[in-house]
């Protein structure tokens, strides 16, 4: 890891050589910089605008569950059936369950290992119970709040292998090569820093993992921690390809410990692969990146010490109604079709219509331009699952535009039939990018569950020559 002071416009940035970023502090960044560290990879940097600060150290119930296969009782279990009934939701790739449920049992025992404290009798049996569409019993809980137990865990593994945390390091902008194919780094803001000019921090990274969570901060009322505001946005204008957004997590929420209010947790990240290449030549790096970087300079410029800053809370209120009312459990078509067309009018203008008085508002006007994205593309999704059709799935009731408001207990909407995916929508996976302001919505072929060939001899051999990706 390299690091120095350098000028861009009228800014003195840190900046940072390294092989991987690890962007947030939850429990799947964190075990992302630990396993990447286990595997020998030791240029690590994790930035976080708040650690600890995200869903994971800051939800749970009574009965917080994490979900994995089963490993014990008389009740059989295997991996293909944990991933016929992980596929049957029909919103997941065959290979994605089949990796899930392959990855459960090691990544369970990794927390095992690290200490966090799920329940077994004295024979060394785990114990599970059932839990949401789950034929066996698969749940368990480190009881209460257990992916608290999972961040303090995953934390104190950070600090025993001395991986570097920067803390208060909000990361506004993924810079991309000038193809928009590849990330080679992140531009963030030292939200500790007084002076605005010497606030941004350039991080030049061979790896970039990003590891903020769910979009928190675009609804009004959300299952999240009022701490986890997310930067889906961020991941979007960098090119990435959203899936599933209509199923996106918003939920039933408590400000205080209630009992039986549960939902199914489950961290599975498979494997890992660490390379050993450097950060690309600083030449080539300012040359790719330069004009992202430039932007969110000038950006912040243009933002600076303007009036316009008090309007950035009214803004973010109208995102959170908007999609708290369109987005939720009760989804009226008209509704989502109004709301999509005024998110898209609000992210044209809110550039021009916003701005800060200090580094802190700074940070949090580039998380409203994020929310804002955000919101746009996911009641984009929302609107273009119901105008082809789509049904109402087991988180919400979709109208049929007819009526305003919330159906009555008497009204026929309570009557239809759920977890039916007999239409084209419902049997496609929607998928949505977003590239340079324009929106693409593709509807993608579901992947079956692959057939293995496990015969000993050949994934052996495979394995030791070190080509099973390839095969």
């Amino acid at each position: 890891m390299g690091s120095e002071k350098i000028a861009i416009q009228n800014f003195t940035l840190d900046y940072y050589r390294i092989n991987t970023l690890v962007v947030g502090s939850g429990v799947a960044a964190l075990n992302a910089a630990v396993s990447l560290h286990a595997m020998g990879q030791e240029d690590i940097l994790i930035a976080t605008t708040q650690w600890g600060g995200g869903t994971s150290n800051n939800a749970g119930s009574d009965k917080q569950t994490y979900y994995k296969l089963s490993l014990s009782g008389n009740e059989p279990d295997s991996v293909p059936d944990m991933a016929r009934d992980l596929f049957e939701g029909k919103c997941m790739h065959g290979d994605i369950a089949l990796c899930e449920a392959q990855g459960s049992v090691q990544s369970f025992f990794n927390l095992v290992n690290l200490g966090v404290e799920f329940p077994h009798d004295k024979y060394g049996s785990w114990a599970g119970y059932k839990t949401d569409h789950d034929p066996r019993s698969r749940a368990t809980s480190a009881v209460p709040y257990t992916s608290r137990r999972m961040f303090e865990a995953l934390a104190g593994e950070v600090k025993k292998r001395n991986i570097e945390v920067l803390d208060n390091h909000q990361c506004v902008a993924l810079l991309t090569d000038k193809t928009g194919s590849k990330v080679l780094g992140a531009l963030a803001i030292n939200k500790a820093e007084k002076d605005y000019t010497r606030a941004f921090v350039l991080f030049n990274s061979t790896n970039v993992i990003l590891g903020t969570g769910g979009p928190g901060g675009i609804y009004d009322k959300s299952v999240y921690p009022l701490s986890q505001n997310g930067s889906i946005g961020m991941a979007f204008t960098a090119g990435a390809t959203g899936q599933n957004l209509t199923e996106s997590q918003f939920g039933i929420a408590s400000v205080k410990f209630r009992w039986n209010l549960s939902g199914s947790y489950q961290q599975v990240i498979s494997r890992y692969i660490s390379n050993d290449y450097s950060p690309i030549g600083d030449k080539e790096f300012f040359n790719e990146t330069g004009k992202i970087t430039n932007d969110t300079l000038s950006l912040a410029l243009k933002w600076k010490n303007s009036v316009k800053s008090s309007f950035n809370k009214k803004y973010l209120a109208e995102i959170q109604k908007r999609m708290s009312e369109s987005g939720g459990l009760i989804r009226n078509r008209q509704m989502v079709e109004d709301s999509s067309k005024q998110a898209a009018k609000l992210l044209n203008r809110l550039p021009d219509e916003i701005g800060a008085d200090s580094v802190t508002e700074m940070a949090d006007a580039f998380s409203l331009i994020d929310n804002c994205i955000s919101h746009f593309i996911y009641l984009s999704a929302i609107r273009v699952y119901i105008e082809k059709g789509g049904r109402s799935r087991g988180s919400y009731i979709i109208m049929d535009g007819s009526k305003q408001g919330s159906p009555t207990a008497h009204e026929s909407i309570w009557k239809q039939e759920l977890c039916i995916y007999d239409r084209e929508i419902e049997k496609k996976i929607l998928e949505v990018t977003f590239r340079s302001g324009s929106l693409k919505i593709n509807l993608a072929d579901v992947r079956e569950i692959p057939k293995q060939d496990l015969w000993f001899e050949r994934v052996w051999k495979e394995y030791i020559e070190d080509i099973y990706f390839d095969c």
